[in-house]
């Protein structure tokens, strides 16, 4: 449990508050790099009780009870570890509101805050099956039963992690650290806003970082041996979430024959109405009510058919008693909740997500992406591996983009130049069983337009002519160039020459890009060769129609080098030409002008080659297909001053690091 002391917004000086609140902890430390490459909000659950009373008018102190979970993975070659933490943690908490600058009536209010807590933890590692068996990392990516290296490896049995951590981590004792205490101190510091949703009743939402006392919390120190040390500092945990607080007030009792004076008569005769729905807000039970949305005596929107979706978002006003109906109050076929279903227990649910984006997408054969605002239907995002099945529904879209956003892959449909288009879209794709959300997108940064589209799907549900599909079409086949699958996932810059890519994380382990459809045979044949002539020896082609993957032989006649299928199920054995990697050396990088002294060693060399862009300028020297080459000419020119040079690689003539080259070695 943790206690804290906290600020709220401006609040009367005599109300105390109690809140109750959940969120996410994430953890930094040794495990995973100090969380790099994953979002910092997102972690396991914690809850977390708050006792808070104003001590000025801009300082607030308090006490808060948290407890959560947080997890690390790390997976590599030759580093495989991971652990879960029970925290349990207490302390105390001081936080300013910026009444000093910002006005008193204010709705919101931004916190900041610091304190001092005690906490306790317990880490455990998830290290053998449930059948006791220990999980082996092989080089090759899977997990199995027996050591690499050991005699009787070939033996060994393919094994899946359950993800039930069951080693205490301080018994096993794995570098000698001893019995270390499992409690410690932090420093926690905060940041966030509370928003006043009534007199005594506030909705707080912060995120706050805990500067520990302990590297113990990973089992995994700078004293580790091997490949598990790590380094000297100390663990870190980042908690986010919110937390509504209720405010404990007495009532205001006025004795026989008192005497009201101004003030309490201004309270009392307070006819306010903030959403102008009609209903003054001292009764109004759903306060910031829309604008010209029908209410209730209570001052709530209606629901005549009582689904729980209001009337003015309802794309179905007149549901059956008794209906499951979805977020837009229309009633759920026995095929969507067994199709839910099915998605809930096999894990390939997806969530919804938005922000800044960076894609790997660029202009593909048929489907090219314009510039400007464009709207767009977004299916999903995942981290995790999907099945073959949904893979190829996916593909069988013929306008799917996928965009990249650290390491989570989000699928989009559509590229329309206005919002009407796009939930059309939407409603189509809802009656083949995908369900999606209509964002827009803007210089790389997704807005979720779904309050709009609620409003612009129910007018289009209602239009006569408008029927939605309940199955892909399986009249036409649609072609794509799978460019490679691999064990390991590789940098775009590998892949920065093609016209097109899309990415597929599969639940095999197995990342797939694909090219952008066709829809002729011999295009995406072309297309193939254009990739295999240009080094991705293991491209080849694949055929899609009515949701599904086709044989190429059934789909259109004529062979290839394998069927669909069996390409499918394996890595690319031979994805890349390696005798299209070479080696060069960059001298310098400027953005401006260079040293004298720096040219004049350059005019030594010889054979300098300069490239510019409008932000810098990069100055190379050589050209070699053996790295050993190129390293013993690094060794000469570091020995002649040029300490800053270094060794790149060139694919296809893009340039890509020597990290990259070893990565496309090992796939």
């Amino acid at each position: 449990m943790s206690l804290s002391f906290a600020l709220f917004g401006q609040e009367p000086s005599s109300t105390t508050y109690i809140g109750l609140g959940t969120g996410t902890m994430s953890f930094f430390g040794d495990v995973a790099d100090q969380n790099k490459g994953y979002s910092p909000f997102l972690g396991r659950p914690g809850f977390h009780l708050t006792l808070s009373n104003p001590v000025t008018e801009y300082l607030t102190g308090g006490l808060e009870a948290m407890f959560g979970t947080t997890s690390a993975n790390e997976r590599m070659i030759g580093r495989n570890l991971n652990f879960q933490s029970e925290i349990r943690s207490g302390g105390l908490f001081i936080a300013y509101n910026f009444n000093h600058f910002l006005s008193e009536e204010r709705f919101i209010s931004p916190i900041f805050s610091v304190g001092f807590s005690g906490f306790e933890f317990l880490s455990k590692a998830d290290l053998f099956d449930a059948q006791g068996r220990k999980y082996y990392y092989w080089d090759d990516g899977t997990i199995r039963s027996i050591d690499q290296f050991a005699p009787d490896s070939g033996e060994a049995e393919f094994l899946v992690r359950d993800y039930n951590y069951e080693s205490d981590l301080r018994e096993l004792d794995l570098d000698g650290l001893g019995d270390y205490p499992e409690r410690a101190f932090a420093i926690p510091v905060g940041i966030g806003a509370e928003f006043k949703m009534g007199q005594y009743l506030n909705l707080n939402i912060h995120t706050r970082m805990y500067f520990t006392s302990t590297d113990y919390i990973d089992n995994v120190t700078s004293d580790s041996k091997g490949n598990r040390a790590g380094d000297s500092a100390n663990d870190r945990l980042l908690y986010t979430g919110f937390v509504l607080r209720y405010g404990l007030h007495k009532k205001t009792e006025l004795p026989e024959n008192s005497i009201i004076d101004g003030e309490l008569l201004a309270n009392l005769s307070d006819r306010s109405d903030e959403d102008k729905d009609g209903v003054l807000d001292i009764i109004d039970r759903c306060p910031h009510t829309p604008e010209d949305v029908r209410v209730d005596a209570n001052g709530c929107p209606i629901d005549e058919d009582n689904d729980g979706v209001p009337d003015y978002i309802d794309l179905e006003l007149m549901s059956s008693d008794m209906a499951i109906v979805d977020a837009n109050g229309v009633t759920l076929s026995d095929d969507d909740l067994e199709k839910r279903y099915k998605k809930f227990i096999g894990g390939s649910e997806m969530n919804i997500v938005s922000g800044t984006i960076e894609s790997a997408s660029i202009p593909k054969p048929v489907f090219t992406p314009r510039p400007g605002k464009k709207y767009m239907v977004q299916l999903g995002d995942t981290e995790e591996g999907i099945s073959q099945d949904l893979a190829s529904l996916l593909l069988s879209i013929p306008d799917v983009q996928t965009l990249i956003n650290g390491d989570t892959v989000l699928y989009m449909v559509g590229d329309y130049d206005n919002l009407p288009d796009a939930v059309r879209r939407q409603l189509e794709l809802s009656g083949l069983g995908i369900e999606g959300q209509v964002v827009s997108e803007d210089n790389g940064v997704l807005t979720d337009e779904s309050k709009d589209a609620r409003k612009i799907g129910r007018d289009i549900r209602a239009e006569r002519d408008f029927e939605i599909p309940t199955e892909l079409s399986d009249e036409n086949v649609f072609w794509r160039v799978q460019v490679g699958a691999f064990r390991y996932k590789l940098s775009y810059n590998i892949f920065s020459s093609l016209d097109d890519i899309i990415l597929i994380y599969g639940e095999d382990g197995l990342t797939r890009y694909f090219s952008g459809v066709y829809s002729a045979r011999k295009d995406a044949e072309t297309y193939r060769d254009i990739l295999q002539n240009s080094g991705f020896n293991d491209a080849f082609i694949a055929a899609f129609r009515g949701g599904n993957r086709m044989n190429v032989i059934e789909a259109k006649g004529g062979n290839d080098n394998a069927t669909s299928e069996e390409l499918w199920k394996r890595p690319s054995p031979d994805a890349f030409d390696e005798d299209r990697i070479v080696y060069k050396i960059i001298l310098a990088e400027s953005d401006g002008s260079i040293e004298a002294k720096k040219l004049e060693q350059f005019r030594e060399i010889g054979s300098v080659e300069q490239i510019s862009t409008p932000e810098q300028t990069v100055y190379l020297t050589g050209r070699f297909t053996s790295l050993n080459d190129a390293q013993e000419q690094l060794k000469d020119l570091h020995s002649s001053g040029l300490e800053e040079a270094e060794v790149i690689g060139l694919f296809n003539g893009e340039i890509i690091t020597l990290e990259e080259i070893e990565s496309m070695k090992e796939n």
